[in-house]
């Protein structure tokens, strides 16, 4: 993984609160809640500077916040990135039917490109996120789905990729790497300026919902994610 010279995450909220959340998988532990904050602010950094460059991310979350993030200093977005998951998603499904699609190209979903992880700090980002699912999975299998928000059909099949297949992977995960909630500017509209503010409670309130609603992902059965055939139109 590449240096990062960044200044670590501080935490808003205390970690014991984090394990005693509802749902909670109890055998998670801190460094792995340090590791999705970390992965969480980086994220933040390549969405903050896309917006910066004027480019959009065709999400209501993010272009219709654009004042709300742009107002945001290091530390207020280093209190957004504190969250025991993911705020980052993979659409693990299309990702995986594209990549073992050999026909495929870019032009063929053109409304999946994300203009923000075309850059080289957004594909490098990209790249980084899948390695980290990747691993997770494998090693954690049972708070995988909470952690990295993917269902558990989406983490079986993370686990059965092997490293070459991975790298493949990784070099059009971009196209399909989304801010969780992306659709929701309400949901971060409230974040956003709980962090600006300063206000652990209402970020850890917010952060508990985000939680509760990964919850019920992780509870719920769910089909084999689709590797075989092209995804129909």
């Amino acid at each position: 993984m590449e240096a990062d010279n960044n200044p670590p995450v501080p935490h808003a909220v205390p970690r014991a609160s984090y394990e005693a959340a509802e749902d909670f998988p109890l055998a998670v532990d801190t460094e792995a809640f340090r590791l999705v904050a970390e992965m969480n602010l980086r994220g933040l950094r390549v969405l903050r500077e896309a917006l910066a460059d004027g480019r959009s991310s065709g999400l209501a979350a993010v272009d219709g916040l654009r004042s709300d993030w742009l107002a945001l200093d290091e530390a207020a977005l280093a209190r957004v990135a504190e969250a025991p998951f993911l705020l980052f998603e993979l659409s693990i499904d299309a990702a995986l039917t594209a990549h073992r699609s050999p026909s495929w190209a870019v032009s063929d979903d053109p409304h999946r490109v994300v203009s923000w992880c075309a850059r080289p700090a957004g594909r490098a980002f990209a790249r980084l996120l899948c390695h980290f699912c990747w691993q997770t999975c494998r090693t954690a299998p049972t708070a995988a789905s909470l952690l990295l928000g993917i269902s558990p059909a989406g983490c079986a099949a993370f686990r059965t990729l092997t490293l070459p297949n991975l790298d493949a992977l990784t070099e059009i995960a971009g196209h399909w790497l989304a801010l969780r909630w992306g659709d929701e500017p309400r949901h971060w509209r409230g974040r956003l300026q709980a962090a600006g503010r300063t206000d652990p409670e209402a970020l850890w309130q917010d952060t508990l919902h985000g939680l509760q609603r990964l919850a019920a992902v992780a509870r719920t059965p769910s089909a084999p994610v689709r590797t075989g055939s092209r995804r129909s139109r």
